[in-house]
């Protein structure tokens, strides 16, 4: 069992690197929330898309970005590539496997607006977190706080 994302499953069912014989034996579920009947939470992000403020093609990097981000492309990006696309009107397109990460994130939220979050993901917080929960390490109030306080302070810019 894993913690991991949709698209991960191309990279676990690959025949370059991965195991194509799983296709067919792998599943999903999203992470059950503290309240019985509902999912907990996820996480939502991906990549920055942004134009340099020096750039001397920022209409055509606009344009591109504009193009990447719109319906045909972001469609084409959850049908084919199983990404969770950037509109909560497109959570529909998920099939198989990758309906239940869709469905998932119908109830996420979006990591902080700050220039620091990076350095929180670098810093495995949430992924360390779980793996203390899920193998008995520490009970989920207390493994949440110390996350919570590592992220404080990360975020504020300690580390």
């Amino acid at each position: 069992m894993i913690i991991a994302n949709g698209w991960e499953v191309g990279v676990i069912t690959s025949a370059t690197g991965g195991d194509p014989s799983l296709a067919d034996k792998l599943g999903a579920f999203p992470i059950p929330s503290h309240v019985a009947g509902q999912t907990a939470p996820v996480f939502l992000g991906g990549s920055d898309l942004g134009v340099a403020a020096k750039s001397k093609h920022q209409n055509l990097a606009n344009d591109w970005i504009a193009m990447l981000t719109g319906s045909k492309h972001m469609t084409e990006m959850a049908t084919v590539g199983g990404v969770i696309p950037n509109t909560t009107s497109m959570l529909g397109l998920g099939t198989g496997l990758n309906s239940v990460f869709f469905n998932a994130a119908k109830n996420s939220k979006f990591v902080p607006n700050s220039e620091n979050w990076a350095n929180v993901e670098n810093a495995n917080v949430l992924p360390d977190m779980l793996v203390k929960i899920f193998t008995g390490q520490q009970k989920v109030p207390d493994a949440t706080a110390a996350a919570s306080t590592r992220i404080t302070s990360i975020l504020n810019g300690g580390g």
